[in-house]
């Protein structure tokens, strides 16, 4: 329960828990969740790994091992789940007794990891091999029929929960697992083997830590800037190379879309330690913007496993550690990074009942010079007993930091539609007017403040005329730009047919004289021919006188 009241004090409201076999009933585990939703610690993420070593493949590292009888059939012929099948029988047990808390359930830890990374390019076109994935060591065909072990037991016994395939790194596993069936025959579709493997999660969870570079797959742009904009954009753009391969088997366009969550990420508040990227002010910039952005970017969620210092201050990131913290409940709170507690002030404005505005932020955006960038958020959800604000909206302005912190201020006038409170990543509040001057710097603050309404359908109504007034004058122009390329593409038209009716004339001409010439030719040559004839006649008859 530390760890509950640890993650309450930061401002955190998720986390994975992790659930091993051995799990399947105990107290503790029910006594932790039922915390969490006491302190408002909802959309736990369930982490189903690690069978026990009687039912793992390798006795002796069952967390990297793929879990025994997995093609034993998932059902009996009674419709009971086959105990026979250990991982249906561990799942089925597991959703059953935490279904009440968890609606999001992950499979197995970053099945994808290896150490022949010169093998991973060939993912695209051919399944990895077993010994490429260190983490399941066994055929990827397999692994799909866990995926399918998870999914059909899930839906069955919570058909509103998610299943997601966990931490993935490498985009070209994705691409396998959707193009390949749990057959352990080469991945091949039959009657007993129905679905590609993406037919069997809602959800992927990728792991990307900002300090690594990234490259977009669909333009093959490199990103490797070190910034707190930029380092938010890499995990975008992430999010983007998983999704591409979602879309190129026809999820969100033939299927329903899935849902992407960013499972582990973190960057360091001092960049000393090992060499990691990252210092208090950056850490501070990129976990505010990374917050606000994933409701742009569609990210659902936002794992940061880096929330408190060791006691030698290395912020390297490691999950073990974590524990050590947590026995003390006040040291870990004087470990606790000042810039963890960051996210103490995007829990009270109520973060997470907001969703991304297109349209006013995209108005803003339209205001904003290049150095300087924004998004806006509005409610969704309706204030509850215990909230402190209750503000339609939100708008977020900040100096943009693509290369590194911008350390400095700079005067920034306000033009927004409600006279808004500013607070500060610090809680500092301020009352302003809507043409207000303000300081705005490369961290984001927060601008909260109510749209009166009949204002607000007064202030849509002439949006939208003001958008059916552009669309129309587009329309205009575009039908006159229309008019005038087809009187021009006439024009043309016309001026190439008169030069190819002039060009067939004079060819036509041309070849008459030299028809002409040759028909001379022939006569003359007739003539001349009689001629010699009658020249030898001639002869002839003169010889015979003679």
């Amino acid at each position: 329960n530390y760890t509950s009241d640890f993650l309450k004090y930061a401002g955190y409201n998720t986390m994975r828990k992790k659930f091993i076999e051995q799990d399947i009933e105990r107290e503790g585990e029910l006594n932790f969740l039922k915390r969490n939703k006491e302190l408002g610690i909802s959309d736990i993420i369930g982490f189903l790994t690690t069978p026990i070593k009687e039912h793992s493949s390798n006795k002796n590292n069952n967390e990297k091992y793929e879990p025994s009888n997995l093609y034993e059939p998932i059902w009996t012929s009674e419709n009971e789940v086959n105990p026979n099948n250990y991982w249906a029988n561990y799942t089925y047990n597991i959703i059953s007794n935490y279904k009440d808390y968890i609606k999001i359930w992950t499979v197995w830890y970053n099945p994808d990891y290896t150490t022949k990374s010169d093998n991973i390019k060939n993912w695209i076109l051919y399944p990895p091999n077993s010994s490429d994935l260190d983490n399941w060591n066994a055929p990827i065909f397999d692994f799909i029929r866990m995926m399918r072990i998870t999914y059909e037991i899930a839906k069955k016994i919570d058909p509103e929960c998610w299943v997601s395939v966990s931490t993935l790194t490498h985009y070209e596993f994705l691409d396998a697992l959707m193009r390949y069936s749990d057959n352990p025959n080469n991945g091949t579709l039959n009657d007993e083997y129905p679905d590609y493997g993406g037919a069997y999660f809602d959800c992927v969870g990728f792991i990307q830590y900002p300090n690594e570079k990234i490259i977009d797959i669909e333009t093959n742009q490199v990103y490797k800037k070190t910034g707190s904009d930029s380092l938010v954009q890499k995990i975008n753009i992430t999010k983007k190379n998983f999704e591409s391969i979602t879309k190129k088997y026809g999820f969100g366009i033939k299927y329903p879309k899935k849902i992407f969550i960013n499972e582990e990420t973190g960057l360091g508040s001092d960049k000393s330690c090992n060499g990691i990227l990252g210092d208090e002010n950056m850490r501070i910039n990129w976990i505010i913007k990374l917050s606000l952005l994933s409701l742009e970017y569609d990210i659902k969620h936002n794992h940061n496993i880096q929330l408190a210092d060791r006691e030698d201050h290395c912020t390297y990131a490691d999950y073990e550690n974590f524990e050590v913290y947590v026995y003390n409940i006040e040291k870990s709170f004087e470990l606790l990074k000042s810039s963890s507690k960051v996210r103490k002030i995007l829990r009270k404005i109520n973060l997470e009942k907001y969703i991304f505005d297109q349209y006013k932020t995209s108005k803003l955006r339209k205001n904003l010079t290049e150095e300087k960038f924004g998004i806006v958020l509005k409610r969704k959800f309706p204030k509850e007993i215990g909230d402190e604000y209750d503000y339609d909206y939100i708008y977020s302005i900040w100096l943009l930091c693509e290369n590194e912190e911008i350390l400095k201020s700079t005067k920034f006038k306000l033009n927004i539609p409600f006279n808004p409170l500013i607070i500060d990543y610090k809680g500092n509040e301020k009352n302003v007017s809507n043409e207000s001057e303000i300081e705005i710097s490369g961290t984001p603050i927060f601008l909260l403040g109510n749209i009166d309404h009949k204002e607000n359908e007064e202030n849509k109504e002439n949006e939208e005329n003001e958008e059916n007034k552009k669309y129309k004058e587009d329309k205009e122009n575009k039908k006159e730009s229309n008019i005038t390329k087809i009187i021009l593409f006439s024009i043309f038209g016309f001026i190439i047919i008169i030069i190819i009716v002039g060009l067939s004339f004079l060819l036509y001409r041309k070849f008459r004289k030299k028809q002409s010439y040759t028909d001379n030719s022939m006569s003359n040559g007739k003539l001349l021919k009689n001629e010699i004839e009658n020249y030898n006649k001639m002869e002839l008859l003169k010889n015979y006188t003679d």
